[in-house]
């Protein structure tokens, strides 16, 4: 078809094609039709395309720029004319700009719209959108971000203790991720076709990229809902997080005499004056990474602050002291709050559950009113752990032990070569409700009531009860016993018994002083049971060179395990550093399996294994857990590597 042939049959052809399609039919009427006949027609008659006759065509039609796309596409087909396809194609390519243009200024309007909390996470690509905007409105695409996901303040934001908060639900948080870097790639890929002046297939992915965008706002909408519909739960679960990775400050501030202020102001007053001391005492760390304040569900605050000491937590407390004590007016009364401060460190890798703490400021509260402090700080290390101690009197455990109530968990003990699980050491709890009790709350007592041959024995039965999960991880574990057990004659044929009937091997370790003077009870056991033994911390006064020696010329040890206190100092001893090269090579001469505990941080890890040490245990590996968990874990990797 000659081209005036096209042009005189234009506004036919586009009728039979656009008002048959079953796409776009019902977008056009006969206005329309008469609008795009004549903005083809002076087109096509010209040798040049005038922008400004895209954006009349883009105001007068009001269309998608999907149609348009469709609906020149079928022109196209029917013409048949490469020359005229192509000029199409340019009108459509020049379109798309008029288009992108015109609605760049919606990334804006979504922006606000989201952001109605000024919340940190919302405000992470304020500047970033703002420069693409203005990039496209003046076509000075110098000014447009190329900006990669891991380089955006986003990312920056993540680590923040509010990001940290609200990120609590993996799934979404990984989903929230995983649209992160689609909308900058999308972002860096829309600049690339604009640049190049590919408007049509840059306005596709302008479109992609708003939707993305909208939801991934929407997500973090929905992630902050969640977090602060119930804002202290949430608090609580971030503690219980980042305490198994570093040491934390948290402070309970506690307004008194609120009862009393509720009758002489009038509630709604009060009430209006805490909103507003929380605006003042929130607007100091709304956008700080290593604090967060959050008010609670009943007239507290509450305040954390990560990797910092004590003496910058103690000049926070003295700024929230300050502001606490100013003035608030509200409906022309003055009102002062007072305020108990009660403040906790928690060392790294402490094991708390929130009830727990919750009754520890409950008790601090008492301290507090009692010695009349306003602001009380406890900086002792483990007094926490300590205080929890005291708790668990001698009748509580007796209960326990009589109702049964005894589990176990396993901390692995790791390959230093590979990484691989050489084995499980079994660790005896106190079941809690939810909660297992760690040992070291209760093992004195348990041996102060004579009680501790029946906790053996209660985790001795937990083993064999788990022995098929155990197997799905190693074929090994690590037993502790007492001396006072292997002398009781139930619990060794119990052990026995044990010992036949599991298909994992049981490696027994030998902890107490008493076990040095009874060598013969640890032989005896040995024949009956061809079971072998750990010596435990190794270094230390009671488990000598010599000791080891005769347990040697008997074959019947197979592991050393280092003394913690030389594992735990050997960062910043080098004498200690030379002690554990010493004991690696006497391990190497005999043999031997060499197990260093309290593995808690690189550096030890790094030095141990080029020292020789050829097992590791620690937090800094693993912490103790469920069999359960650790079941869960091995398939998490499983799937990392077939993935």
């Amino acid at each position: 078809m000659e081209k005036k042939e096209i042009i005189m049959n234009l506004k036919e052809i586009l009728k039979k094609k656009l008002l048959t399609d079953d796409l776009v039919k019902e977008s056009f009427s006969e206005t329309q039709i008469e609008n795009i006949t004549k903005v083809l027609e002076e087109y096509l008659s010209s040798e040049t395309i005038d922008e400004k006759i895209c954006y009349d065509f883009y105001k007068r039609m009001n269309l998608p720029y999907s149609i348009v796309y469709r609906s020149f596409g079928l022109v196209k087909s029917e013409i048949k004319d490469f020359q005229t396809e192509e000029k199409i194609n340019k009108l459509l390519n020049i379109t798309a700009k008029v288009y992108i243009k015109k609605e760049i200024i919606t990334l804006k309007k979504l922006l606000s719209q989201k952001q109605k909390h000024n919340f940190l996470l919302f405000k992470a690509h304020e500047d970033w959108i703002e420069k693409i905007v203005s990039a496209i409105k003046n076509d000075d695409l110098t000014q447009y971000p190329l900006v990669d996901a891991k380089n955006c303040k986003f990312k920056e934001y993540l680590s923040y203790l509010q990001s940290l908060m609200i990120c609590l639900d993996v799934n979404l948080c990984v989903y929230i991720h995983d649209l992160h870097n689609l909308i900058h790639t999308l972002a860096n890929s829309f600049y690339i076709f604009y640049k190049s002046a590919n408007y049509a297939e840059a306005y596709f992915i302008f479109k992609d990229l708003k939707e993305q965008i909208l939801k991934f706002y929407n997500t973090l909408n929905e992630l902050y809902i969640s977090t602060f519909a119930n804002v202290e739960s949430s608090f609580f679960k971030l503690i219980e997080i980042l305490v198994k990775s570093k040491t934390i400050f948290i402070a309970l501030i506690d307004l008194k005499n609120l009862k009393k202020m509720n009758k002489l102001f009038n509630e709604n007053v009060i009430t209006d004056a805490k909103k507003y001391l929380y605006i003042q005492l929130n607007d100091l760390y709304k956008e700080s990474k290593n604090f967060l304040l959050i008010q609670g569900s009943s007239n507290d605050f509450y305040f954390i602050g990560t990797d910092i000491d004590y003496k910058l937590f103690e000049k926070e407390i003295n700024k929230i002291q300050n502001i606490i004590a100013q003035n608030i007016y509200i409906q022309d009364y003055n009102i002062q709050f007072e305020a108990h401060i009660l403040g906790i460190k928690l060392d790294k890798y402490s094991q708390i559950k929130i009830q727990d703490l919750i009754n520890y400021f409950t008790y601090m509260k008492k301290i507090a009113a009692k010695n009349h402090q306003d602001v009380l700080i406890n900086n002792k290390n483990n007094h926490f752990e300590e205080w929890l101690k005291e708790q668990l009197n001698k009748n509580y455990i007796k209960t326990k032990l009589k109702n049964g109530e005894v589990d176990v968990m396993f901390q692995p003990i790791f390959k230093s070569d590979d990484l691989d699980i050489f084995s499980l050491e079994v660790l005896g709890r106190i079941v809690e409700n939810d909660k297992l009790i760690p040992a070291g709350m209760f093992i004195d007592h348990i041996y102060e009531m004579g009680k501790i041959t029946e906790f053996d024995t209660f985790v001795l039965e937990k083993v064999l009860e788990k022995e098929k999960l155990i197997k799905q991880i190693t074929n090994r574990v690590f037993l502790n016993i007492s001396f006072e057990s292997l002398k009781d004659d139930e619990y060794v044929k119990k052990l026995n018994q044990v010992l036949k009937k599991m298909k994992v091997d049981i490696v027994l370790e030998l902890t107490e002083q008493k076990f040095v003077e009874s060598v013969s009870l640890i032989e005896e056991l040995h024949k009956k049971s061809k079971a072998f033994f750990a010596v435990d911390d190794f270094g230390s006064g009671y488990s000598s060179i010599l000791l080891v020696i005769n347990l040697l010329k008997k074959n019947l040890i197979k592991v050393l395990k280092i003394d913690g206190t030389l594992v735990k100092g050997v960062k910043e001893d080098d004498y200690l550093k030379k002690a554990v090269s010493i004991i690696t090579g006497f391990r190497k001469e005999f043999g031997l399996h060499l197990v260093a505990e309290f593995v808690e941080d690189e550096e030890t890890f790094n030095f141990l294994k080029d020292a020789g040490v050829d097992l590791l245990q620690g937090y800094y590996l693993s912490m103790p857990k469920t069999i359960e968990e650790l079941l869960v874990e091995k398939k998490e990797r499983i799937r990392e590597i077939i993935s």
